[in-house]
C-alpha cells in the first residue's frame, strides 16, 4: 500500500526527472559541467522524496523513532542545497572560491543546528508520543531557503537585464509561478512536499536554458546571427540604433599565429563589447569577425559613450576594431539603418588601415 502511494504521489516527478536525464543525453549546447551539476539537481530530487515519503511513514509510530528527527533534519537541509546547485549551474565562473564559501556559510551553519534540534529543542523536536514540536528557531529552514531564493532572483535579474524583453519575460514567468505554488502549499498544504514543484520548475528553466543557449554564439558567448534576426522582427519597434564592429586583421592573426590565437582575440574582444555596451545593448556575432549591438530605447548619445568606452577597453589589449554607427528614425527600416551603420564602420575602417597598416605576413 506504502509503496503504491509513494508511485502515484511522485509518479508525474520522475516521469519529468527521466524526461530531463533524456534531454540531457541528447542535448549539444549544454557543456558537460552543465550536465554534471544538473545530474546532481535530478539526484537530490530523487533521494528528496526518498526521504520526504520515509520521514511520512515514520509520522504513523505510535512511539517517537530516532529516524524521524534525522530525516527531518535532511529534509530541511536537502532544499537549499538543491537551489545552492542550481545556482552553480547558472553563475559558472562569476563566483570567487572565498564567494562561494561566504554563499555556502548560512547552509552550512544551519545544519548542525537541524540535526542536533532533538535535544537543543532550537528548531524543532517530537515528543515520546510522537508529536512536533517548534521550537524557538523553528522558522529557521525557511529563511535559510528564503535567503538562497532572493540571491537566486539577484543574480538572474542581472544576467538577463541584457538580454530581450522576451527573454526576462519568460524567467520572469518560471520563477514567479514557483514562488506562487511555494506559497499555495505553505498556505493550504500542512505536510509539504516540494519536490515535484521544483522537478517541474527546473525542467521548464532548464528548456528556457537549452533554447536561450541555441541563440549564443559558441565561441565567443554573445548572441549569434539568427537571435539578430529574430530580435530585429521582435523588437521592430523599441530598436533606436545599431553599432556595427568589426576587428582587424584577424586573417593575418589565424594565418600567422594559428586560429587559436585568432580565437582568443574573438573572445577578448566580444567580452568588451558585452561589458561595455551598457544597459540598453545587446551584443551579437554575426559573422567570423563581425559584430553588432543593437540598441533599444535609447539614444545617440548613449551609443556613442559605448563606442568610446569600448574604445578604450580596446586600447589596453593588442587588437582594435572599427566602429560605426545609426540611430534609426521613424519610418527608417532596420536594413537601412544596418547599413549605414555598416558604412561607417567601413569608413573608420579605411581611415585606421591608413594610419596602421596590415603587418607583414612571415
Amino acid at each position: 500500500m506504502q509503496i503504491r502511494e509513494f508511485i502515484l504521489g511522485n509518479y508525474i516527478m520522475y516521469f519529468e526527472l527521466i524526461g530531463l536525464l533524456i534531454m540531457l543525453k541528447l542535448s549539444v549546447h549544454i557543456s558537460k559541467k552543465a550536465k554534471k551539476l544538473t545530474l546532481w539537481v535530478i539526484v537530490l530530487l530523487i533521494a528528496e522524496s526518498l526521504v520526504f515519503f520515509a520521514e511520512k511513514c515514520t509520522q504513523s509510530f505510535e512511539h517517537l523513532s530516532l529516524l524521524r528527527p534525522m530525516l527531518t533534519a535532511c529534509i530541511y537541509s536537502i532544499y537549499p542545497v538543491i537551489l545552492i546547485v542550481i545556482m552553480r549551474l547558472l553563475m559558472p565562473g562569476t563566483l570567487s572560491k572565498g564567494k562561494y564559501l561566504l554563499l555556502l556559510a548560512p547552509e552550512i551553519l544551519s545544519i548542525p543546528l537541524y540535526f542536533t534540534s532533538q535535544w537543543s529543542h532550537l528548531v524543532c523536536y517530537y515528543t515520546d508520543d510522537n508529536h512536533y514540536m517548534g521550537g524557538p528557531l523553528s522558522n529557521l529552514p525557511y529563511a535559510v531557503f528564503g535567503l538562497y531564493l532572493v540571491i537566486f532572483l539577484i543574480y538572474n535579474i542581472r544576467f538577463f537585464r541584457g538580454y530581450s524583453y522576451m527573454n526576462r519575460f519568460a524567467y520572469g514567468y518560471i520563477v514567479v509561478a514557483a514562488i506562487v505554488g511555494v506559497l499555495f502549499y505553505t498556505a493550504y498544504e500542512s505536510n509539504n512536499d516540494y519536490g515535484e514543484l521544483f522537478a517541474t520548475s527546473i525542467l521548464v528553466y532548464y528548456i528556457f536554458i537549452y533554447i536561450h543557449e541555441a541563440k549564443l554564439d559558441t565561441l565567443t558567448r554573445l548572441l549569434n546571427r539568427q537571435c539578430f534576426y529574430q530580435d530585429t522582427e521582435t523588437l521592430k519597434k523599441s530598436i533606436t540604433g545599431i553599432v556595427s564592429v568589426d576587428m582587424n586583421y584577424l586573417k593575418y592573426l589565424n594565418d600567422n599565429y594559428g586560429h587559436e590565437a585568432g580565437d582568443k582575440a574573438l573572445k577578448t574582444i566580444a567580452e568588451i563589447l558585452k561589458s561595455n555596451r551598457l544597459e540598453h545593448g545587446m551584443a551579437y556575432r554575426i559573422g567570423g569577425d563581425e559584430f553588432i549591438i543593437l540598441y533599444t530605447n535609447s539614444d545617440e548619445a548613449e551609443m556613442k559613450k559605448a563606442i568610446l568606452l569600448m574604445k578604450d577597453a580596446l586600447d589596453k589589449t593588442e587588437y582594435s576594431c572599427a566602429f560605426g554607427y545609426a540611430v534609426k528614425m521613424p519610418g527608417d527600416l532596420i536594413d537601412d539603418v544596418l547599413r549605414n551603420a555598416d558604412k561607417k564602420m567601413y569608413e573608420n575602417k579605411f581611415e585606421m588601415k591608413k594610419e596602421m597598416p596590415e603587418p607583414e605576413n612571415g
